[in-house]
């Protein structure tokens, strides 16, 4: 799929890919800085880096004198971001993520070769960038590891890389290990097997009760789970590396309840990984727990259409060894059932119809 223009303009910036243009510093910047050593707080353009890696800014007052910069020299940077909020939130509700992206690529991608100087107001909003962008590109490959797949959401996965690099540069940053995990798996959907392994290995495993910890082992489990995709049927080592990518993809759901960036990915993943091992009861329980959560989203879409195919390949006509109520979510009741239910359908797959509510009774005087 090729990229729009307006993507390839704006969002291709960030890595420097555009002809002509700086990698250092795409677009000039408005920004407040704070100076370490004396009082001044000036409102200067952001010019760019130079090769040692100094700022290079203009005081927008006269004389407009030009500082160079050492980073330790700035101890806060307030961008001017300017981008028009009502539309991204209008394009969020509406599901168009890659536009909402670009509507906020706009302002942030000229502050990304300065994220890693600390104190700067930058990070959120290139992480929301990244985010949504990988959103966008979850839509178009379909939550699927498949290469064609993967290859239709290609551009959002790599102008997300770019952008995650630059936060996971920020040391200072607490969201820097964040970036690099969400780096990792936009590696994986861009079929960089090896390298996304190689950038997992290098992150450091965060507290189990620490924020970033659900996102840790989601990248780990994309990580098995692109290492198994890739492996002919008939490898013996395909199924140790499926059940692994399950078990890091359970332990992610189950420590990112409330991350919307996160738990439902999380759980998508770990119905596809049973589906892989040819647990079909356990694939049919969280498609359809996935299902009834998130009804109304991509994930709970994918989820309706996977757990449909289940039923009508008869995966789990015959009786279950294990009960349902202990494999998800503690329910107890026939799956089956309730999975027919949840889709509107009857045994033999056919829609059902609602029953027209009767006529209200005439009131006798």
């Amino acid at each position: 799929m090729r990229p729009t223009p307006a993507i390839a303009i704006v969002l291709l910036a960030a890595a420097g890919f555009v002809r002509g243009a700086n990698p250092a510093a795409p677009q000039p910047l408005t920004a407040q800085i704070r100076l370490e050593k004396v009082k001044l707080r000036p409102t200067v353009l952001l010019m760019g880096r130079t090769a040692d890696g100094r700022m290079v800014c203009r005081d927008l007052k006269p004389p407009g004198t030009v500082w160079r910069l050492k980073p330790a020299e700035v101890s806060r940077i307030r961008f001017d971001f300017k981008y028009d909020r009502a539309l991204v939130a209008k394009l969020r509700r509406s599901g168009r993520w890659t536009q909402a992206a670009m509507v906020m690529g706009k302002a942030v991608i000229p502050a990304l070769p300065y994220l890693d100087i600390p104190h700067n107001n930058g990070i959120g909003l290139a992480m929301r960038t990244g985010n949504y962008l990988t959103r966008g590109g979850d839509l178009k490959s379909g939550f699927s590891l498949a290469p064609a797949a993967r290859k239709a959401g290609a551009a959002e996965f790599k102008y997300a890389l770019a952008i995650f690099q630059k936060v996971a540069a920020a040391e200072w940053s607490e969201r820097a290990a964040e970036a690099q995990m969400r780096a990792c798996m936009c590696l994986v959907f861009l079929g960089r097997t090896e390298e996304a392994e190689e950038t997992f290995e290098a992150i450091a495993e965060p507290e189990v009760d620490g924020d970033e910890y659900g996102v840790y082992q989601l990248a780990r489990a994309y990580c098995w789970a692109a290492k198994a995709k890739a492996r002919e049927a008939a490898d013996e080592k395909r199924g140790a590396e499926w059940r692994l990518a399950v078990e890091a993809a359970v332990h992610s759901s189950d420590f990112a309840s409330k991350d919307i960036n996160t738990f439902p990915s999380a759980l998508l993943l770990t119905a596809q990984c049973y589906e892989e091992l040819g647990d079909w009861y356990r694939a049919r329980d969280v498609y359809y727990g996935l299902a009834k959560l998130f009804a109304r989203t991509p994930w709970g879409v994918v989820a309706r259409r996977d757990l449909r195919r289940i039923l009508d390949d008869g995966k789990t006509a015959k009786d279950e060894a294990v009960a349902s109520k202990d494999v998800f979510f503690g329910i107890d009741e026939d799956l089956n059932a309730e999975s027919r239910k949840l889709l509107g359908i009857d045994e033999n797959g056919n829609p059902v119809v609602p029953p027209k509510d009767p006529k209200p009774a005439d009131k006798k005087n």
